[in-house]
This record gives structure tokens, sequence and C-alpha cells, in this order.
């Protein structure tokens, strides 16, 4: 898309808003707020459908500024603690649409908290989930966007609270403006003494003068005027801490890392993150783990491998995890072996996954988690539930698994209510109870479940265990959407797509991207399906779309092809086999087909046959080619069977010989699909 003012060149059509669609309820800047100008808004009401609140965020009127902001918002990943982003508008000003969260910001609690006005809910748990939470955010932020971002704002007023009372990082676009930063300790020496030193660092910084507010809840340097904290920054002087306390004193390092003078000597935020989220201690006193750990795994969240039932980790597997030297091993097996029950599910996973050295011991593994299960700690409870789901270290036992899947629901654990409500939903250990199902998920989504969200909505579409509601159930894929589950952004694409009522193709596209630019294998297929026919096809229904460049398709199907998509892997060798947007290239194309065939993809075992029998794109190989036909056939491909029958009734030197009976009987399934001459081929045997 280009804008009119000729400012923005990426394709961002999807996520361009009309700026009259939206009513002010009131201004939430003040005059001469650092923040610029924001405003409440809300959507007119036209047919019904309207009234939700929105924040709009204006931004600069420079064009290249403005440029770098509308990117950064719609390149940067969905993130659980990042504010949403809806759109954008350029006339008749240029403006962002976000998210409301009708919470206080961090910076409101702080203020009210040092005037002596309680705020209960700032408990050990939420400060534990808001600096978990925004140290994630920040490390997706540096891993994903432009080299050398930088927020450059990051402190308590940027930070706001959801109604689950999660952090969301605000204004993570201004790093662009070259505004001053106003706070004057969340600068960073190297700015003060060289304002057009790189900002990069300074983002780590400010992440250390946070954790200091939130680890005493004072101003750092508090009663010192601007000049006067410019000076003890300037000449290396650390804000005073706390008395010493065995409970936060690596909190305390942490701090002081952060806060070193040489911008060198700074920890990056992958590094922090890492630590911080293998770390088995709480954060804080007062911390309720299971609710820790479970907003742990919301944040690191890999949300697009939606099962029938989920994986059997808790936590999230990560390849980097074994052998990882911040890991104190020592101090999880003494604490397990107390009874401490977060050590004891740790130490179960790491008989279960076989880390730091430890071999894999599936009956201790089983043990721990049982231990940890019987304090009544949730996620134990969940992982005692999937062993008997599976078998881990005891007996397969679905009634059990129901049981243990159960208690670990009743706790609130994520996971478990999404799990125990498709077990109700299945029969499995349990009666099936799609009504019971239905309430769970329901639940769950008050809770912010996102999986909860997508199966609900899943149900509801699909209307065959429940009466179908399609609006409910596009409003349930939505906001899963909004919480990063790109598989719901592209079903949302294919119901726009091939609604009678609801068809809107340039929103279905426009939904495919979105979900593309989340790298969905699935959507990226689709839109290589329709750029390369100009057409969409739901079983034998084909939805004229009127867009077709085989280039684009190539490029897609490519993509998805390089994120394990095995239908996009024969897509893309088809491409470089028969030189559709791509030069061909049949080698290639062979190889590609014999990845995809190595999955049991069985459209790929007969074009590689195909090529092998030929001679394309390397030498032939009847003997190689008749295994790939024999198998493919036996999964059912006709035109398998009747080359696989054709070789049969010739016999191969070296390799099958000639067989007439078998030959008949694989050319009487390519007859049964009227394959090429396979009738007559069939009569003469």
């Amino acid at each position: 898309m280009e804008t009119t003012s000729g400012s923005i060149t990426k394709d961002f059509s999807e996520f361009i808003v009309t700026s009259i669609d939206y009513k002010v309820v009131k201004e939430l800047s003040k005059p001469g707020d650092h923040f610029g100008k924001v405003e409440l808004v809300e959507t007119r009401i036209r047919d019904g459908e309207g009234g939700q609140q929105y924040v709009r965020i204006y931004l600069s009127n420079n064009q290249l500024i403005f440029a770098n902001q509308v990117d950064l918002f719609a390149c940067t990943e969905i993130h659980p603690a990042l504010i949403h982003f809806e759109g954008f508008h350029f006339m008749p000003n240029r403006a962002a649409i976000v998210e409301y969260y009708p919470n206080k910001s961090l910076g409101h609690i702080l203020r009210d908290i040092r005037k002596g006005i309680p705020h209960p809910e700032w408990n050990g748990t939420m400060k534990s989930r808001t600096v978990i939470g925004i140290l994630a955010a920040l490390t997706h932020l540096h891993n994903t966007d432009p080299d050398n971002y930088s927020h450059n704002y990051v402190c308590p007023d940027n930070i706001l609270f959801d109604s689950l009372n999660e952090p969301k990082l605000i204004n993570y676009t201004l790093g662009f403006t070259d505004e001053p930063i106003t706070h004057a300790a969340y600068c960073a020496p190297e700015l003060y003494n060289d304002p057009k030193a790189s900002h990069f660092d300074n983002d780590i910084w400010c992440f250390g003068m946070l954790l200091y507010e939130i680890y005493t809840e004072s101003l750092p340097y508090e009663g010192l005027s601007d000049e006067d904290i410019q000076e003890e920054i300037t000449s290396g002087h650390l804000p005073d801490f706390l008395p010493p306390s065995n409970e936060t004193d690596y909190l305390v390092g942490i701090i002081q890392n952060c806060l070193e003078f040489e911008p060198s000597n700074r920890p990056h935020f992958h590094h922090l993150y890492k630590f911080l989220n293998n770390l088995t201690d709480s954060l804080f006193p007062g911390t309720d783990m299971a609710i820790y750990e479970d907003y742990k795994t919301k944040v690191n969240a890999r949300y697009d491998k939606i099962e029938s039932l989920p994986m059997f980790e808790a936590d999230n597997d990560d390849d980097e995890e074994i052998n990882r030297p911040d890991i104190d091993v020592d101090s999880i097996t003494t604490k397990a072996a107390s009874g401490d029950p977060s050590a004891c599910n740790h130490l179960g996973r790491i008989y279960q996954k076989g880390l730091y050295g430890f071999p894999v011991d599936l009956d201790r593994a089983f043990e721990n988690y049982k231990k940890s299960a019987d304090k009544g700690f949730s996620i134990g409870l969940y992982n005692v539930a999937l062993c008997y789901c599976r078998g881990i270290g005891c007996e397969k036992d679905d009634s059990k698994a129901a049981v243990y899947m159960k208690q670990a629901a009743d706790k609130h654990y994520s996971q478990a209510i999404t799990t125990y409500a498709q077990m109700l939903e299945n029969g499995i250990g349990v009666p099936k109870d799609i009504s019971k199902a239905v309430r769970l998920f329901e639940q769950g989504i008050d809770e912010g479940v996102v999986e909860c969200m997508y199966n609900l909505a899943l149900i509801l579409y699909e209307g065959n265990k429940v009466p179908q509601d399609i609006p409910r159930a596009l409003r349930y894929y939505e906001l899963a959407a909004k919480n990063g589950l790109s598989a719901a952004t592209n079903d949302s694409a294919i119901h726009y797509l091939i609604s009678p009522k609801d068809r809107d193709l340039t929103k279905g596209i426009s939904l495919f991207k979105r979900a593309a630019r989340q790298n969905n294998p699935t959507a990226m297929l689709n839109l290589g399906m329709i750029y390369e026919t100009g057409t969409f096809m739901v079983g034998s229904r084909v939805i004229d779309i009127g867009l077709k460049d085989e280039e684009e398709a190539y490029k897609f199907y490519k993509k998805a092809s390089s994120l394990g998509n095995v239908k996009a892997m024969v897509k893309t060798a088809n491409c470089l086999n028969k030189g559709i947007g791509v030069r061909m290239d049949q080698e290639a194309s062979r190889k590609l087909y014999q990845k995809a065939a190595d999955e049991n993809d069985t459209l790929a075992m007969h074009n590689l046959a195909r090529m092998i029998h030929q001679g394309h794109g390397g030498p032939v190989n009847l003997i190689q080619a008749d295994k790939l036909y024999k198998k493919a056939a036996d999964l059912g491909v006709a035109p398998s069977a009747y080359w696989h029958g054709k070789l049969l009734m010739e016999g191969l030197p070296g390799g099958p010989a000639k067989n007439l009976r078998e030959a008949k009987k694989y050319m009487q399934i390519a007859a049964n699909k009227k394959i090429m001459d396979s009738v007559e081929l069939l009569r003469r045997l």
C-alpha cells in the first residue's frame, strides 16, 4: 500500500482504518504531556454493532518518522505483554488505534503507594508478573524489530494493566521520535555525555531503573533535582538500595548490572530473560508460584501449536535449556528433597527430559510430579494428568488423568482448563459433556486463556456439537487473534472468503496477510494457492478471488515451506519443477519432493517417483521410482497404482519380477479412477 503521503510503501492495507468510524469519548493526555495527544475513542454504532472503546495515539507529522512508527506497529508480532495494535489512519491526522486498558498505570500505582494510598492488588504475584512480562516484551522487541531498535521510554507511566492485572508495555514506537527523555533517572550516562550516542543500551538502563522502582517502591535519587540526578549518574553513583535481604539480593544484583556505567558491561535482554525465566525461586516474597509459572508460560508461548491435547510439558521446550549454566540444579534438588512443590515439579521435568546431565528416568519424573501434585501445586497436578494420559512413568489411565486435570483446572491453571474442557468435549476419561466443556471454555475466556477462545470458536462455528453461532464464533476468533493466535486470524480469513452472508474478499485477503506476517504457514499456503490460481478452494467449492500473481505465489509457498509446512513443500517443488513464478530448477524440485515424501506426503511420493522414473533433476532409477509408486499406491494414490501396476506387467531388471496378479490388483485401483489407459490395460490382464 502507498499512502497519499507517500511515506509508507509496505503493504499494510489490512491495518488502515477510517478516522470517522471513531468518536472521541475524552482526552486522556494533558496539555504538555510528554507522550503527545492521546484520546479515548469509541467505534460508531452501525447496524447494531460498534461501541467498542480504543485509544487513539497521535503519531509524528514527520513523514519518515510516521512511516517508521507504522512499520514497527504493523511488523511487530503480537505479544501478551505488548499493547495490541488495531490499525492506523493518516487523514485528517496521523494516528494509531490501540487497545484500551481501563486499569491504572504502574506509575499511578507507585505514586499512590508513595502517598500512603494502598493498592492491595500490588502484591508479590503482580510484581513478579510485571517484571517478567515487561522483560519478555522488551526481549521480543529487541529480537524482532529493526537493528539498534530502542523503546527509549521504558518507565512506570508506559506500563498499563489489563483486567487480569497483567502488564502491557505501551508507547514502544516513540523511540523513533528522538524526543528528549524527561525522566532524569531514566537517561543513561552516555546520553548525558553525548545526546547523539546510541540509544540501544539505554533500554537496559531504563529496565534497571524500572526494576529499582518496583523493588524499592521509591523514586531513584529521591529528593534530588534533575541537575543533581544528572551529576550523580554521570559520576557513576547509583541510587540508594534497601537493606540486604536473602529473598531479593539477586534482584539488587540484576539492577546493578543493568545500571553499569559502561554500556558494553550491561547484560542483553535475552540473557536477563533466560535467567529469570528459568529461575525456580519467586522474584518477590508472597508470589503465588503456580500463577507466576502459568504467566511465564503465557509470555513465552508459541501459540501456533494448537493440538487436540496440549504437548506433555507445562513449560515450553527449549533445546538451549540443556546444560544451561544459569540453572542452580543443586538448589532444585535440595528444595525438592524438602518437599517444595515447585522444585519437585521442576525436578520431575529434569528427569523426564534428561536435562543438565541427569539421565532420563520417567519413573522418577512421575514420582516428583506426584509429590508436587500431592501438595496441591497446579502445574504438578497438570503434569501428573498428562503422565496418565500418555503412560509416562505410570500405566496409561484416562480416568485418573481426568481426575488430576480437573483438580488443576479448579485451581485455574490455564492449560488444564483448556485440556479438561477438551476431555469433556471428546469424552476422554470422563463422560462426554459438551455443556460442561463449553462452560469451562467460557471460564477460560474470562481468565484470558487464548486456547479456550480458539477452541470455543471452532465449536460454535462448526455447529456439530452445539447450535451454530457464527457471530459469536467470529468474536472469539477475533479475541484469540488479538492475543497472538494467528490460526484464529487464518480461520477468520477463510470465513470472509466463503461466507455468502459476510463475504468480503478484501478483508479475507488482508486477514490472510496479517496471519502470514505472524509466520503462520497455513495462511502463507492459502495465499500461495490464491495467487497461483486466482481462486480459493474449500472442498469442491471454487471461489473466484480475481488475484493471480505466480511470483507472489512462489514467495508464499517458499516461506511456508521453510517453516516446515509439508503441503507448501510440495507446492514449492511443483513451482520449481514447472517454472511457475520462478526459474525452473528440477534438481531443487526433486530434493524438496524428497523432503516432503520423507514426511509421508503421498503427492510428493508420486511426483518424486515420476521425476526419478523420467530422469528429471537427476538420474533415472526405475527400482527407486517403483518403491515410491508402491508406497503411494498403498496409501491410496491411484496414479501411483497405475505406474506400479504397469511396471509389474513388465518386470524390472534387478528389481521386482513380472507379476501379472499383483499388476492386476493395482491396475484395478487405477481403473476405478479411470487413470489414463488403466481400463484397457486391466482388460488385457
